[in-house]
C-alpha cells in the first residue's frame, strides 16, 4: 500500500471511532509525528492519484483489511 492510500485508508478509520480517548491518542501521536517531519515538504497528489487511493482503500475495507477501535487502541497503547 502507498502512503496516499495508507493516509485515505487512515481517514476512512479514523471517521468510525467513537471514542474520544483513542481520538486524543491519536492527535497525540500525529502531534509527535509532525513535530519531527514538518521540515519535510510534500507534493500534492493529483486528481488521478486521490481517486486511485480511494478506490484502493474501498478495495480494502470489502475484504475486511481494517482494524477494530479494540485493535487501534491496543496499537497506540503499545507505543507509549
Amino acid at each position: 500500500m502507498d502512503l496516499e492510500a495508507k493516509k485515505l485508508h487512515f481517514i476512512e478509520e479514523f471517521l468510525k471511532i467513537n471514542d474520544v480517548k483513542i481520538i486524543d491518542k491519536l492527535e497525540k501521536v500525529i502531534n509527535i509525528s509532525f513535530n519531527k517531519t514538518s521540515k519535510k515538504t510534500e507534493k500534492p497528489m493529483s486528481l488521478e492519484e486521490f481517486t486511485k487511493t480511494i478506490d484502493i482503500s474501498h478495495k480494502q475495507h470489502l475484504i475486511g483489511e481494517t482494524l477494530t477501535e479494540e485493535e487501534v487502541d491496543t496499537l497506540i497503547d503499545s507505543w507509549e
